[in-house]
């Protein structure tokens, strides 16, 4: 069947078990979907919140996001001698892009059906970044955080990104420990021309990073 898998197997990489438990809490959240808005009967992958989140951030995903086809209006049933398309490929945060990247070019430009002349250029990479495995502390001050300021345990999640700014600084501080978060979701609207946060969430998330701080500052006395 056509399931619109990525099959280039150098995309995949093993998710690390400690993301897996942590990702459990996203189970707990039943809106969790709705952030998804789907046209008429398309729908999202039908397994829970834990697996649609490894599938959105730790498996590769190709996009076609250019091409140089003519508008439906004037287009006519000719053969075109050239078309070009500009694609889009999310990579696992732990995967080397460069390494897929010359992998997708040796697959598409080998073997073209009819001996078809197919090139492919890469025209930037950027590799992902995923936090290192919490330490003992700051997992159990997050979950108190957590549960303090919502009535739930912390969870992780992720996103596709082309910003390298953690991937830099995790290269800086190999052995530091990181807390990304802010407040981005269900009531809030970024890089828009409306952009808003969630007044109540925002609070919470002040109120949940002074306790991880305070907890921090505890295990230094």
């Amino acid at each position: 069947p056509i399931t619109g898998e990525f099959l280039v197997k150098e995309a995949f990489c093993e998710v690390p078990a400690s993301t897996k438990r942590q990702m459990g809490a996203l189970n707990e959240l039943p809106q969790y979907k709705a952030q998804w808005v789907m046209h008429g009967k398309s729908h999202i992958h039908d397994g829970d919140n834990v697996e649609l989140a490894i599938r959105n951030f730790w498996e590769p995903c190709l996009t076609v996001v250019g091409a140089n086809l003519p508008p439906v209006p004037t287009a006519g049933n000719v053969i075109r001698a050239q078309t070009e398309l500009k694609l889009s490929i999310r990579c696992p945060p732990t995967i080397k892009a460069d390494a897929v990247a010359n992998k997708v070019k040796e697959i598409l430009e080998k073997d073209a059906p009819y001996g078809a002349e197919v090139t492919f250029e890469v025209e930037s990479c950027g590799n992902g970044w995923a936090a290192p495995e919490l330490k003992p502390w700051l997992e159990e001050a997050l979950h108190k955080a957590s549960n303090r300021a919502w009535g739930k345990p912390m969870g992780v999640t992720g996103l596709g990104g082309s910003i390298p700014f953690m991937g830099m600084l995790g290269e800086l501080y190999p052995k530091a420990q990181f807390v990304v978060t802010g407040v981005l979701g269900p009531n809030s609207n970024a890089h828009g021309p409306d952009e808003f946060l969630h007044i109540p969430f925002s609070k919470g998330v002040n109120c949940a990073i002074a306790d991880v701080l305070e907890a921090h500052y505890k295990t230094q006395q």
